[in-house]
């Protein structure tokens, strides 16, 4: 029984070996590797910040023109006229926590005034209050903001931990 067992063992390795790629595969084999997909350059990168942490982040987008917020469990409109969203990637490139206050960080519009964000749009989009990254990870998350449609937004004051304010200039509002 032993043996029988250790000769389709061989039998099953060899047979393996045998498939594939390597040298002497056919054409169809190799066609069905994976295509090449190619990564659009991402705007606004603020590079590590010394008194902040080592983290890069991105700001991927600022999107407005939302006249009411819609979500799983409700709807809400704008008391200000649109809801802007604002869509950040982190890079953390340390071995330990940093955690971002998304509802204590400014939009200020380039007029000067400033708007916190939207606790309410948070909610319904599902969005956290506080983001927590994990040493050498990475994170994608979303700041809205209730602003008059004449807005234009130009940076977000980024609270992180209990001491660092980021300021991140923001490219050109688009809208929905």
């Amino acid at each position: 029984m032993i043996r029988l067992v250790c000769v389709a063992g061989a039998g099953i390795v060899l047979l393996a070996g045998c498939s594939g790629n390597g040298g002497g595969g056919s054409a169809a084999a190799s066609s069905t590797a994976p295509p090449t997909v190619s990564v659009a350059p991402q705007p606004t990168v603020n590079p590590p910040d010394v008194a902040c942490g080592r983290l890069t982040v991105r700001v991927l987008g600022v999107k407005g023109g939302y006249q009411q917020i819609v979500g799983t469990h409700a709807e809400w409109p704008s008391d200000n006229g649109q809801f802007v969203r604002v869509r950040l990637l982190v890079t953390n490139l340390e071995g330990t926590f940093h955690t971002f206050h998304t509802q204590v960080s400014p939009l200020v519009d380039a007029s000067g005034e400033q708007a916190m964000p939207s606790r309410d749009a948070t909610r319904i989009k599902r969005q956290n209050e506080d983001v927590t990254l994990g040493g050498e990870n990475v994170a994608q998350f979303d700041i809205w903001y209730d602003l008059v449609p004449t807005a234009k937004p130009a940076t977000v004051l980024l609270h992180q931990d209990l001491t660092c304010v980021r300021p991140l200039a923001l490219p050109k509002l688009t809208r929905n």
